[in-house]
């Protein structure tokens, strides 16, 4: 992953790895492998935290 993250880890033949980070921004960050660029490639979508309206008599169901 590039810039602002430079994250790079180099694992071998069948090997499973997972890479944490923590994002700064609600954006789309892209990352590739450095021996097979274009084809492997993909991208990590951060959208920000979902918003919860407070239930009013105008929005609640009430079930019997």
């Amino acid at each position: 992953m590039a810039a602002p993250y430079d994250i790079n880890r180099d694992d071998g033949l069948l090997e499973n790895a997972t890479i944490t980070f923590e994002a700064s921004d609600h954006v789309v960050y892209r990352f590739y492998c450095t021996y097979h660029q274009p084809t492997m490639s993909g991208q990590v979508i951060v959208l920000p935290p979902p918003t919860v309206e407070k239930s009013t008599p105008a929005n609640r169901v009430l079930l019997k």
